[in-house]
């Protein structure tokens, strides 16, 4: 069996969709996002699941970065759901703006020198769920 290893200072780490993951979706003054719409509409998703619960890491975070701790990961990438901050043109959601400040400032995973990494090399954002709104397209 062929051996990988991997450069010195690699960073192990995990990513998220917002949508996939969160859950709570309109919850605490958010709007309904593109993934939300078309997961709600039938015959759209086989199945017709939704993320409206997902893996409830909207209520759940503190646990799930404790989970990434005890694996011993470094590095969490995750992607913000805008209609949770801006739920529409013009007006911040401040209960959307604390969710993503506490998941940010959590204890989260540590590199392997012993220090909080941000930016991209341990922390990033990217963003997807967009509002479902087409006044959206003149902000």
């Amino acid at each position: 069996m062929t051996q990988i290893s991997f450069p010195e200072g690699f960073l192990w780490g995990v990513a998220t969709s917002a949508y996939q993951i969160e859950g709570q979706p309109l919850a605490d003054g958010a709007t309904a996002s593109i993934w939300h719409e078309l997961a709600h509409r039938r015959g759209r998703v086989k199945d017709g699941t939704n993320g409206d619960v997902a893996c409830d890491h909207y209520r759940r975070y503190l646990e799930d970065v404790g989970t990434m701790r005890e694996l011993g990961l470094a590095a969490y990438r995750f992607s913000i759901a805008w209609p949770r901050i801006v739920p529409e043109p013009g007006r911040v959601n401040p209960k959307g703006l604390d969710f993503y400040s506490r998941l940010v400032e959590s204890p989260m995973p540590r590199s392997s020198t012993g220090t909080r990494r941000c930016g991209s090399s341990a922390w990033a954002a990217w963003h997807a769920a967009f509002p479902w709104t087409t006044s959206w397209s003149t902000v």
